[in-house]
């Protein structure tokens, strides 16, 4: 295991190391905080004086801590209080050990948090091989499906950036996923941010990161989604509702590979593959010269009603899925009834349905959908809202919200002025309420 040391007591430095090589461990030792970070040799384990020249140890966790995949650090000093332990260990320290150190106990402390960095990793294979199968697995066995699929196959191997149309509810996370497995970035991280989700203030800060007192409340320096996404895939679901001022430096990074922190005026090169989506139509709501960056290549994911045939499949993996071998059979008839239905939250809407049969109906066999559940209305019917005795004001308000977006056909921007709310408060309520 590898260990880089840092330790500017000269002394001190070489009894570490030469402890630390007798238990075995590679050791790489540094007089200062930041002549390990320049050097940044591959290391498992960080162990760091507390008081140090320049960087002291709690900035270097805090730096090291901000990265993907960093290594355990664990903290030494001689000015060992409890609230420095508290606040180290609080900040994710793996441990706090007081000089002088104990030998056995500092080469047992090392050798626990190299073992924690191992399952760490192992985690994370585990953790993409899951990701691999749920990215390429898109059900069906409808035209429109595997048109889709071909579309995703091509255009998985490129760099291209790619721009995903498609209602609500349609799977276009799934397609986003599904480009990046399939991909050579599949081994890499896959970051996903929407851009409705988070408010106007905060959003550049998320996307771009910021440097530690860059606005009121930024005690510490914090990565943004663009580092975090390095050699892997960004994936910005509601393009439409990035605020212009972001588009104008998301232009800037799509351009020249760069992204520059909030309160920092130095660049940080990145290599992330950008794939957007969006449920309505954006022209008027992004740059003409962004849009054109974004739309490498175009998808579009069908709506449910477009792929009625691959329903009753969708059913039975949703139904699997939630209730295993507790979840309802649903007959023929019933099956025929699903089929007919509108779906106007598409995909969502179905798996929260099959959702509500298994909670309610456990190991029912259903051959007729049950006629107090709601369910979405056939195509050309009347849209009525249904408002059940037993419902709280939340669950309420979501149904109003969801039956204005269907009689508007999906449209959140008309939807919101017949209700009198904004956009992002409508996505925020629905989300809520999912």
């Amino acid at each position: 295991m590898r260990v880089s040391l840092v330790e500017d007591d000269p002394g001190g430095r070489r009894v570490a190391a030469a402890i630390l090589a007798r238990a075995g461990f590679d050791v790489t030792a540094f007089e200062r905080a930041e002549d390990y970070l320049a050097a940044r040799p591959p290391c498992e384990v960080v162990l760091t004086d507390l008081m140090l020249p320049g960087m002291d140890g709690l900035d270097l966790l805090s730096t090291l801590k901000s990265e993907r995949a960093a290594p355990e650090l664990v903290l030494m000093t001689a000015y060992g209080t409890a609230d420095v332990a508290a606040r180290a260990m609080g900040d994710g320290a793996f441990h706090f050990l007081t000089k002088p150190l104990d030998p056995d106990l500092m080469v047992e402390t090392v050798r626990r948090a190299g073992e924690r960095v191992r399952m760490r990793s192992e985690v994370e294979r585990l953790r993409h091989q899951v990701a691999q199968k749920s990215g390429s697995e898109i059900l069906g066995a409808s035209a429109a499906v595997d048109q889709l699929r071909q579309q995703l196959d091509r255009l998985a191997p490129s760099d291209l950036p790619i721009l995903i149309q498609g209602d609500s509810g349609s799977g276009k996370e799934l397609a986003a996923r599904a480009l990046h497995y399939g991909g050579p970035r599949g081994t890499k991280p896959f970051v996903a941010i929407n851009c409705a989700a988070i408010p106007e203030s905060l959003l550049e800060s998320e996307l771009f990161g910021h440097t530690r007192g860059a606005f009121t409340g930024a005690d510490r320096k914090r990565i943004g989604r663009f580092q975090e996404a390095d050699g892997g895939t960004l994936f910005l679901d509601e393009i439409g509702e990035m605020p212009m001022s972001v588009q104008a430096k998301l232009l800037r990074i799509l351009e020249n590979g760069e992204v520059t922190p909030l309160g920092s005026n130095q660049p940080i090169a990145v290599d992330v593959r950008v794939v957007s989506a969006t449920n309505r139509e954006v022209g008027e709501r992004l740059r003409e010269d962004l849009y054109y960056r974004l739309a490498g290549a175009t998808l579009t994911i069908p709506r449910l009603a477009e792929r009625r045939d691959d329903i009753p499949l969708l059913v039975a993996h949703f139904l699997e899925q939630q209730g295993g071998t507790s979840a309802p059979k649903l007959g023929p008839q019933a099956l025929e009834s699903l089929q007919k239905q509108a779906w106007p939250g598409n995909i969502r809407q179905l798996r929260h349905y099959c959702a509500r049969l298994c909670a309610l109906r456990p190991v029912e066999a259903l051959d007729a959908l049950p006629e107090d559940f709601g369910s979405p209305r056939a195509p050309g019917a009347e849209a009525g809202l249904q408002i059940l005795p037993d419902w709280d004001m939340k669950r309420i308000e979501s149904e109003v919200i969801r039956w204005t977006l269907h009689r508007y056909n999906g449209n959140r921007e008309q939807a919101a002025k017949a209700l009198g709310l904004g956009v992002r408060t409508i996505y925020r309520r629905l989300k809520d309420s999912d």
